[in-house]
């Protein structure tokens, strides 16, 4: 699944140099779809600057500096996603048994978790309301946690739904 998503981002940062040519098709139906070519050629500049990425043969490749860059911050994209989302009447319950030698890591994962927006029903069973299976899996591949987590699904979350909803303001 990472690879598989690094593998697209770059094969889209390697198309670049053609679509930010000044007076390409591209670069017009960006404009037309909203996008300021500008401001991504200014972000792009930045980050090249900056060490994220460099300049191959066949296209734009993350440095080691930029592939630490792209996974701290593409949680991020992943958090915004989520706000755009509509509930869809399912509730995602994560559970995790994290043993007791990896306490730190666990403590790490709550505030992780938490900072998403999860909602605690006991100390190691939260509750979130949208799509969030991507992101949890980043956050648990990050801390080295997987075999620790499972999520499950359900419509309806007993004597504490009200709670929750009214929580999430749903």
């Amino acid at each position: 699944m990472k690879s598989e998503f690094i593998k697209q981002l770059v094969e889209v940062l390697s198309d670049l140099p053609v679509i930010f040519k000044q007076e390409s098709l591209q670069r017009k139906m960006m404009r037309l779809g909203g996008y300021n070519p500008n401001k991504i050629d200014s972000a792009l500049y930045n980050l090249n600057r900056r060490g994220i990425f460099e300049k191959r043969k066949n296209g734009l490749a993350f440095t080691k500096k930029g592939n630490v860059w792209f996974k701290k911050h593409r949680l991020n994209y992943f958090q915004e996603q989520i706000k755009l989302k509509k509930w869809d009447k399912r509730w995602r319950i994560i559970i995790f048994d994290i043993p007791k030698q990896l306490h730190n890591r666990r403590s790490y994962f709550q505030k992780k978790i938490k900072g998403f927006g999860f909602y605690a029903l006991q100390k190691s069973v939260y509750v979130f309301p949208y799509v969030c299976e991507q992101a949890l899996g980043i956050i648990a591949e990050q801390y080295k946690l997987n075999e620790y987590i499972d999520i499950l699904f359900a419509f309806d979350l007993g004597t504490r739904e009200e709670e929750v909803k009214k929580y999430y303001g749903l």
